[in-house]
């Protein structure tokens, strides 16, 4: 019995424990939901304490603000009201007469008469006659006499105070309501809030945001990392402006690199990454419709429209293209953003909805998708095409693949070798040999001390040899490209005209009869140069000139750039004069640095010049229509297709390059 008890009081005891440490803990958990709530609670006040930055203190005017000022300019001390003491009594004439004596006869009351009084017949005299005054004023002596009686006068009261009377009690309309607190009326507002100096950013910080991205030489891939690099960027809460419509416009990297720190973004992002991308052909713009306009010129013909054509059929865009929206349905576009990918909704299915990333989607860089056909979508702004000979996709490993080990795909970094064809000839790069020539070296094998090299470019009828040693510094992979000048060209007449100028130099000209020019350039890598010493050029016809034996033959040698700069230096040109032969530099100085183009030199790219001489000269001289010429220029640089397809490189509707 004894422990039966004592085991209910063990059990007792520890059930009181567990419901102790029950307490405890339930206590805990209660304060720590308290402390937490409580916190939420005073978060959004703390949060909304914000410190205004406009300068100005919160005032709202009130009475005290203002002072109530008299205006009317009537002093109510001048008050006054005449009374008997302002008034004097005197006698005042009534009968308006004057007083007179009345009427007296003089002089102009009489007249004279005269009357004859002799009775004799004889002649009168004055003695015959006698003169009498004769009263015609037809008045008595003292008519109309007046004297002033009692009867004439009245006593009356005459004002003798000289005040005027004035009785004048101010009224709110004496009044006016003055502000006398000398502070501006003013409530905090958004704009209140803005920091000038938040979320500033340089060259070196979006540079920076870009520089883990590698590029592969093929822009679609390119652009769509650098993209990718930007995700999650957002416009600045902190540091925005309010428009006029009243909407907040807050300062974003894209605006603070494009030069527009507070505009619409969407454009200026997919801007940013077509620049970091390094794609060329391409004009950057911020203005959603003006890009479309500018796109869509027929030096570029980069815009698709997305409406569907006559027999129903879309137009799908690619990776990397921009994408342009209509989101309002004004007709006019509104956004744009970037192409990522295709995709369907089966394996087998076409491709039916659009990848995207976007700039000021909601204030931020995200990814987006899009159905195909969707009617906000008013088109696609084309990459120009880039052709690549290597067989492999640009591709660099980054957090989106996966990387190695999870990425199907082989890094690759396109090189300038990729863009040119395994089978490209020797005459296609326009080198049809390249010959080392060395003398005699010692009998232990040393180099002679002199190596001379050649390179030849066959044409229509003739066959151009350069020969050169190291003196010439001309690197092992250079190319011999020559073209000849059309006869018909501005240029053909210059070289003859400098031609006579310098024979008659020498004494030696009589006339020039018959003359051809050639344009002959070195490349390396894509690009003209120029020999650091001499070189050594014969030119070969396949058939013989007919000369008469006083006919004498002559070689000029030209060279174009250097002929202009040195008539610019001569005669004040503008200088310092700048290279005109590789389209892509040509076009980055036309679009980003305009006010440098008058140092361009105004020669042609060899390219250009060929394609003018075949569609020219060529058509001539063997007799065939330049219609009927397709001119196919294969080249290591893709500016090289922006050029051809310029309006000016071309004649009569038609371009000298195909």
């Amino acid at each position: 019995m004894k422990d039966a008890w004592l085991r209910k009081g063990d059990n007792y005891e520890l059930k009181r424990r567990r419901h102790r440490v029950r307490n405890r803990v339930l206590m805990g958990l209660a304060s720590v939901v308290v402390f937490v709530t409580m916190y939420m609670l005073i978060l959004p006040a703390l949060t909304l304490e914000k410190t205004a930055v406009c300068g100005l203190e919160e005032h709202t005017h009130d009475d005290a603000c203002y002072e109530e000022r008299l205006v009317c300019g009537i002093n109510t001390d001048d008050n006054h009201t005449h009374d008997d003491s302002c008034y004097a009594e005197e006698s005042v004439l009534i009968c308006g007469l004057e007083e007179s004596d009345g009427h007296s006869h003089d002089a102009a009351c009489y007249t004279g008469e005269t009357t004859l009084v002799c009775t004799e017949e004889h002649e009168h005299t004055e003695a015959c006659y006698e003169t009498t005054e004769v009263l015609i004023c037809g008045l008595e002596e003292g008519a109309g006499a007046h004297h002033h009686t009692e009867d004439c006068l009245q006593t009356e009261k005459v004002l003798t105070c000289q005040r005027p009377e004035q009785a004048h009690s101010h009224t709110d309309a004496c009044y006016e309501r003055i502000l006398t607190c000398g502070r501006e009326e003013h409530q905090h507002g958004a704009a209140c809030y803005a920091d000038a100096k938040a979320d500033l950013e340089t060259a070196a910080v979006w540079e920076q945001s870009v520089s883990a991205v590698t590029l592969t030489g093929e822009w679609a891939v390119d652009v769509i990392s650098i993209a990718r690099s930007q995700l999650g960027v957002t416009e600045s809460t902190a540091n925005y402006i309010i428009d006029e419509t009243g909407e907040r416009k807050g300062i974003t990297r894209y605006g603070q690199w494009y030069g527009d720190p507070y505009g619409d973004w969407c454009a200026m992002f997919a801007s940013f990454c077509l620049n970091y991308a390094k794609v060329q052909g391409v004009p950057l713009n911020e203005n959603c419709q003006n890009w479309i306009e500018t796109l869509s010129r027929e030096d570029l013909n980069l815009f698709v429209s997305a409406s569907p054509d006559a027999e129903g059929r879309r137009a799908l865009p690619s990776a990397g293209d921009l994408i342009f929206f209509d989101r309002d349905g004004s007709g006019t576009a509104d956004h744009v953003g970037l192409v990522t990918a295709m995709s369907a909704d089966t394996a087998e299915a076409s491709p039916t909805v659009i990848h995207t990333i976007e700039g000021n989607a909601g204030n931020v860089v995200q990814e987006r998708q899009y159905r195909v056909g969707d009617a906000a979508v008013m088109g696609f702004g084309k990459l120009p095409k880039q052709t690549f000979f290597c067989g492999f996709t640009g591709h660099a490993h980054d957090n989106a693949c996966g990387g190695e080990g999870v990425c199907p795909l082989e890094p690759h970094i396109h090189t300038e070798a990729c863009l040119i064809p395994a089978a490209e000839t020797a005459e296609t790069a326009g080198a049809d040999s390249s010959t080392a020539e060395s003398e005699s070296g010692t009998d232990d094998g040393v180099p002679a001390e002199t190596e001379r090299r050649s390179l030849t470019c066959a044409g229509a009828d003739y066959t151009v040899l350069v020969t050169f040693g190291p003196e010439a510094g001309l690197p092992e992979n250079v190319t011999l490209k020559v073209s000849e000048i059309d006869r018909e060209s501005e240029t053909y007449r210059n070289c003859r005209e400098e031609t006579r100028e310098a024979m008659a130099e020498e004494g030696s000209y009589e006339n020039v009869i018959f003359a051809r020019f050639f344009d002959i350039t070195f490349e390396a890598d894509g690009a003209a140069i120029e020999p650091a010493g001499p070189v050594e050029v014969t030119i070969s016809y396949d058939e013989t000139i007919d000369e008469d034996e006083t006919d004498t033959c002559r070689t000029v040698h030209f060279s174009e750039e250097g002929t202009e700069f040195l008539d610019r230096l001569q005669h004040g040109g503008v200088l310092p004069m700048m290279t005109s032969c590789c389209p892509g530099w040509v076009s980055y100085v036309e679009k980003h640095y305009s006010d440098c183009l008058p140092h361009l030199s105004s020669t042609k790219s060899p390219m250009s010049i060929f394609g003018a001489v075949a569609k020219t000269y060529y058509p001539k001289a063997a007799d065939i229509d330049p219609k009927d010429i397709v001119t196919v220029s294969v080249m290591p640089c893709t500016a090289k297709k922006f050029e051809a397809a310029r309006p000016e490189m071309g004649r009569e509707g038609r371009q000298d390059v195909d």
